[in-house]
């Protein structure tokens, strides 16, 4: 699959999931179904989403991507005019990057946001 996620792939990877007891995978389309309604203009859903997809990676010990994720929160606060929370967000996933020195979206941690600003 290229690109962005389509629903129906995210209802099929939810059902094999959870069929699977694969609670990394249902993390995942969690995750990515936040990232669809980030991109399409529905930050509200965005937000809600992300945020329980990190809170659930959290819980598993599981690190790797959340600064990534967080970018995305970040970005979506900044459609809603939450300022705070999307200054809080890129300040968590640096914070993030420099503990796991996942430095690969480093600059998608910043550069979104910013140039979301600049719209």
């Amino acid at each position: 699959m290229r690109g962005p996620p389509k629903r129906a792939h995210l209802q099929e990877l939810g059902a094999l999931a959870e069929k699977k007891a694969a609670r990394f995978w249902t993390i995942n389309r969690t995750l990515a179904q936040g990232f669809l309604f980030a991109v399409t203009g529905q930050p509200s859903n965005a937000v809600e989403m992300i945020t329980s997809g990190i809170a659930a990676l959290r819980a598993t010990g599981y690190t790797r991507l959340i600064p990534w994720w967080l970018s995305h929160l970040a970005v979506s606060h900044v459609d809603l005019d939450q300022l705070d929370d999307a200054q809080r967000c890129i300040g968590e996933a640096l914070d993030a990057i420099e503990k796991t020195k996942e430095r690969w979206c480093e600059a998608e941690a910043c550069g979104s946001v910013a140039s979301h600003c600049l719209r």
